[in-house]
């Protein structure tokens, strides 16, 4: 691989990396990343068939985000003022940050792209989650 020294092709050349096809998780995210603000380590608890959409994800929208919160255990959630039956406390959810509508609509895009299930829309973040409760129906909310 030539990477010249401008910084287009910098960019190019480690987006080339980060999103070709099978990238382990730990290529692209640290576990850490998604810990419970109360309890390191915890990030690990991300749901397998989640940290695969999030990685499909970020192919489609070629852009890391900030991950606001990741899983969470009751406790945190309680904190935060979370549902008690939030997938966060599954590993099935995460709040992105987001900076303008441009990010807001790439990854709400994005998200029903992949096949996310739960869309909560915020004024600095999005909320992503999955359900595997076939009772449910997807849904997009605001807060």
């Amino acid at each position: 691989m030539k990477i010249s020294n401008t910084k287009d092709s910098v960019e190019y050349n480690l987006n080339t990396l980060i999103f070709q096809n099978s990238i382990p998780f730990e290529e692209v995210f640290c576990h850490s990343e998604f810990d419970s603000k109360d309890l390191k380590g915890s990030g690990i608890q991300m749901k397998e068939s989640f940290r695969e959409k999030l990685i499909e994800l970020n192919k489609l929208t070629e852009k890391r985000y900030k991950i606001n919160s990741g899983y969470r255990t009751i406790r945190h959630n309680r904190r935060v003022g979370g549902v008690t039956h939030s997938n966060h406390l599954k590993g099935l959810a995460v709040d992105i940050s987001i900076r303008n509508s441009a990010d807001r609509y790439r990854i709400i895009w994005a998200a029903l792209q992949v096949g996310f299930t739960q869309i909560g829309i915020g004024k600095t973040f999005i909320h992503i989650g999955l359900d595997h409760n076939n009772n449910k129906t997807p849904r997009i909310w605001l807060y």
